[in-house]
Order: structure tokens, then C-alpha cells, then sequence
């Protein structure tokens, strides 16, 4: 029998480290498939139109609608994603482990997530209400 104070605690952004396997199709961290997994929720909580730019090494995921809204810690820890299916999670909180800059803006904020943001102002247009840009 184990006593909860017994069972070590696990740091999330280690234990993903250690085990890319788990997160990637490839077995190693891809921005390309980091930034189609991101856009994909983006879709499934709504989003009709999307697009990715690569602009020099940042991959900038645009929505037309705020899929973070809702759920602002999605880059802070791993979250689970039930409208995704059994044993999905939130793809936001792989950019902040895996990459050297993320930063997300709405038309209400701006907000760098770790690193840096992008060198020119990304700005946001119709019909875009959520981008999340990250730099690997």
C-alpha cells in the first residue's frame, strides 16, 4: 500500500521531454506537425478557416475563432482534450516545452508565452481572432 506522500510527483515539462514518443508521430519534436496539431484544435473547438505562414524560422498558426479562450492555461501544463477524443490533449503547452520562443495574440492581447515575440508586429486582421506563433 502507498501513502500518497510515498509517490513522487512528475514535472510535466520533464517528463515530456524525455518522451517526445509519446506526443510525436515521428518519435522526435516536429514544428511542422506541432503547428498542424495546434491548428487542428483550433478546428475542433470551432474554427472554420485557418492558415499557417513560416516566416523565417516562426510558424504562425491563425484561427478565426479564439480557441484558447476558455482555457488560458493550455500553454502552462498538459490538459486534456475530451472533444478531441480518448487520451488527447491541448498541443499549445508542446510549444512551450519543445520551442525557444511562443507568443499568442487575440484583438484583445498580447502575450509572450517564453522567449520572444516576433521581430515585426503580427497584428491581427479579420478573420483572425487567435495566433500563436512559436520559433523552434
Amino acid at each position: 500500500m502507498y501513502y500518497p506522500e510515498q509517490i513522487p510527483r512528475l514535472n510535466g515539462v520533464e517528463f515530456v521531454k524525455r518522451h517526445p514518443e509519446g506526443f510525436f508521430r515521428a518519435g522526435h519534436f516536429n514544428p511542422l506537425e506541432l503547428a498542424m496539431m495546434i491548428l487542428m484544435d483550433a478546428v475542433i473547438l470551432g474554427a472554420t478557416k485557418v492558415r499557417l505562414s513560416i516566416d523565417d524560422d516562426w510558424y504562425i498558426c491563425c484561427a478565426d475563432v479564439d480557441w484558447l479562450q476558455s482555457i488560458p492555461e493550455s500553454f502552462d501544463r498538459l490538459l486534456a482534450f475530451p472533444e478531441a477524443g480518448q487520451s488527447s490533449f491541448h498541443a499549445e503547452f508542446l510549444a512551450k516545452v519543445f520551442c525557444e520562443s511562443v507568443y499568442t495574440l487575440t484583438r484583445e492581447s498580447e502575450k509572450i508565452v517564453k522567449g520572444s515575440s516576433p521581430g515585426a508586429p503580427l497584428g491581427i486582421r479579420p478573420p483572425w481572432e487567435r495566433i500563436v506563433a512559436f520559433r523552434s
